[in-house]
């Protein structure tokens, strides 16, 4: 039953099975008797993401980066994992 509940949120966002995260998730509900789906379904996001954007609000880096890209007119940029990626271009130019 909990196999098959896992399965079904990892197949509902496109996640392979990792063994080494659905057995960290076990450990986790092993505490619980019973959990409801919108809270597995939690717990499996919270260890399938990263949940870090420290990058984004790193000043000097962005400077860095502003320099070199500056040096070239053309860039094919793409920014992937992230929730708003235009924000890549104003820091970058703006």
């Amino acid at each position: 039953m909990l196999e098959k509940r896992i399965k079904d949120v990892l197949d509902k966002y496109g996640l392979k099975y990792d063994e080494k995260r659905i057995k960290n998730i076990r450990n986790i509900i092993g505490y619980f008797k019973n959990i409801s789906y919108d809270v597995l379904e939690n717990i499996i996001l919270e260890n399938y993401t990263i949940g870090e954007s420290y990058f984004f609000r790193d000043k000097k880096l962005w400077n860095v980066l502003r320099k070199y890209f500056l040096k070239k007119e053309n860039w094919n940029i793409l920014s992937l994992g992230c929730s708003r990626g235009e924000r890549f271009i104003h820091y970058l130019f703006c």
